[in-house]
């Protein structure tokens, strides 16, 4: 059963007397629970996909619906509230308080959510619970994007979206940040889509779409996807 549908969604840009179609009447649906990667190149619309369901942007034309919500109808306040309590981000930088411990970070965040789980839980969630009273200075990369995913789940949101969170890794630490993504869905039901230029990730999902020049060009179930630890790239 579907959780998001996205209705011939189009959102396009205007640079001077020049019109820009970041999307082109998109339509996809993506079901609860399902780790789901959005493929393509740079340009190709998936930052626009990602800010539009995350309540960052607006359509231009279409309707996206998320549960029983159409979240392309919100008002501003709607949309405020959508983002601090349904929706966890995860983005390339990590954007954590260098002063605060991770604990800290993690745990400011979870008093936005009248759902949230504790930090310890979150923390222990991404297998680094004796890591928090580290400040973000003395964690590896790999650790700091953990701790940001950590924080997105303290909210116990809805919907995890995950904007390229390997793009500044090694490929070796990349890959325990997708394991550790990837079981946000397998093992703790959560709808994780997850944005990405590298294929490589794509054996894994359990749904793939791929945009090109701001249209879907494939979608594709994945009855049996690989566990991430078999991925190489």
């Amino acid at each position: 059963m579907s959780f998001i549908r996205f209705q011939n969604v189009t959102r396009e840009y205007h640079v001077g007397s020049n019109v820009i179609k970041a999307l082109n009447n998109v339509n996809l649906e993506i079901r609860q629970g399902d780790f789901t990667v959005i493929l393509g190149p740079s340009g190709s619309g998936k930052s626009t996909f990602l800010n539009l369901l995350g309540g960052m942007d607006y359509v231009t034309r279409g309707e996206i619906y998320v549960g029983e919500n159409n979240i392309s109808k919100f008002t501003n306040k709607e949309r405020t509230l959508y983002r601090r309590k349904d929706i966890g981000f995860v983005f390339q930088f990590y954007n954590l308080i260098p002063t605060l411990t991770a604990y800290e970070n993690v745990d400011m965040v979870s008093k936005l959510s009248d759902v949230s789980i504790s930090a310890d839980e979150a923390l222990e969630m991404v297998g680094l619970k004796d890591r928090a009273e580290n400040l973000p200075s003395r964690l590896s990369g790999g650790e700091l994007q953990r701790v940001s995913i950590a924080r997105a789940l303290c909210k116990n949101p809805k919907l995890l979206l995950c904007d390229e969170p390997t793009a500044a890794l090694d490929s070796e630490t990349g890959k325990k940040v997708l394991i550790t993504l990837s079981s946000m869905a397998k093992d703790y039901g959560h709808t994780v889509v997850l944005v990405t230029h590298n294929a490589a990730v794509a054996p894994a999902a359990d749904r793939l779409i791929r945009l090109r020049d701001g249209e879907v060009s494939e979608i594709m179930d994945q009855k049996n996807p690989i566990s991430m630890e078999e991925v190489f790239w």
